[in-house]
């Protein structure tokens, strides 16, 4: 269909331009083109132990699809499907799903059937400017669009079924579940609408405008860990406020400044399985780690050019997941002695980092990594090193498992 297939970005080669290339392409090897891979990168640098490796970066449906020069060949078409300003990521049975407000559209990334997709809706269920998704357990989704300023509810099998919110109701930014209740950020009346997530009813109202602890000043994104605690991004007051279900205040995590712990522009949060906080910040372009008390323990990411492995471009969105599909897809790109227990899927605005994949774990005890002894990127001048007997020689010691991409 035209509607949804015209955003995902299509770059059509004259078949003249095709020809000539598969031409040049006879009197080759015969062999798929490759780039060269990032490589990884680990947080913190050594000589600490690191906590944090990067795994791979997905910027298009090249990294995700696998091209066949023999139909380009063919159809006379090179057609690569490119995300466009990306947002909010979600993950559900083995599936990655991300927000593109400027495509107006959901991505549905499949790593294993090397499948990049896109929410076929159509009709009442057609999103304008989606920027956050929540799925629940049985699969369905609820996506918040701020510009049409409704919530749209699709099943297990994309369909859509209905709209939550009246005209004028919200603006949502961010939606969230926990058991029957769906929680929506409401950035323009600066704070949380409960709704019962089946009838979209609303329950009761946490927050109101206000610098005071339990105010928000346009809050943008929201996660809620285990045992149903809310974290919320205050933007605009640069910090990230931790409540319980009725919306009793517990806990500031932040302030504006410079310093770490500080915030200039957070964005997206989530909980680790182990009560970490992550959050997201814009304006820094990198992620912090507080722990469930609120104290800051770790911070990753940071910007970089296109060959900084790790770097990210105005970041938005974050997600942590176990999904044993993904965490059993991810693990080749891992360090041999890097016992991986989640993922991090960070979601950059802009690219090629647009989505970034982490890992968190812990070095193998007594092993070179755990010594800090492996370092296959030069943190100081923010480049790859050249040289080194990690970087030049990796089959050996088999310190990154970098796949080829194809071009």
């Amino acid at each position: 269909m035209r509607s949804k297939m015209s955003k995902i970005f299509f770059f059509r080669g004259p078949f003249i331009l095709v020809a000539l290339w598969m031409i040049g392409l006879l009197f080759t090897t015969g062999c798929a083109t490759t780039r060269k891979g990032l490589g990884t990168r680990f947080f913190p640098p050594a000589p600490e132990a690191p906590k944090i490796q990067f795994l791979k970066r997905i910027s298009s449906s090249l990294d995700v699809e696998k091209s066949s020069q023999f139909k380009e060949f063919v159809t006379g078409q090179n057609i690569v499907k490119r995300f466009g300003k990306p947002y909010g990521v979600e993950v559900h049975d083995g599936l990655i799903y991300i927000c593109d407000v400027e495509q107006g559209t959901v991505i549905i990334l499949d790593m294993v059937n090397k499948s990049f997709d896109w929410l076929h809706d159509t009709g009442a269920g057609d999103t304008v400017r989606p920027i956050n998704i929540a799925i629940d357990k049985d699969g369905t989704k609820y996506v918040a669009d701020y510009y049409l300023q409704q919530i749209f509810v699709y099943d297990k099998d994309n369909r859509f079924k209905r709209i939550f919110g009246n005209k004028g109701q919200f603006k949502p930014t961010d939606v969230a579940l926990f058991e029957d209740k769906l929680f929506v950020v409401d950035t323009r009346d600066h704070e949380v609408e409960v709704l019962d997530k089946k009838t979209g009813e609303l329950l009761y109202i946490i927050g109101e405008p206000s610098q005071e602890e339990g105010g928000f000043f346009h809050p943008t994104n929201i996660s809620i860990d285990k045992q149903g605690n809310l974290y919320v991004t205050d933007t605009i007051n640069c910090r990230v406020q931790k409540f319980d279900q009725e919306g009793n205040f517990l806990l500031a995590i932040g302030q504006c400044g410079d310093m770490i712990g500080d915030f200039a522009r957070p964005k997206g949060n989530a909980v680790s399985p182990d009560g970490f906080i992550y959050v997201v910040d814009s304006a820094f372009e990198n992620v912090q780690i507080f722990s469930p008390e609120g104290k800051s323990a770790l911070f990753f990411g940071g910007w970089g050019d296109a060959m900084v492995p790790g770097a990210l471009w105005l970041p938005a969105g974050i997600t942590i997941t176990t999904d044993p599909v993904l965490m059993e897809y991810f693990s080749q790109f891992k360090h041999r002695d890097f016992n991986l227990e989640y993922l991090v899927l960070v979601m950059s605005q802009y690219g090629p980092p647009y989505l970034n994949v982490y890992g968190f774990g812990n070095a193998r005890e007594g092993s070179r990594l755990a010594k800090g002894e492996v370092e296959l990127f030069d943190e100081e001048k923010n480049k790859p090193k050249s040289g080194s007997p990690d970087a030049a020689n990796k089959d050996e010691n088999n310190d990154s498992k970098t796949p080829k991409e194809e071009k």
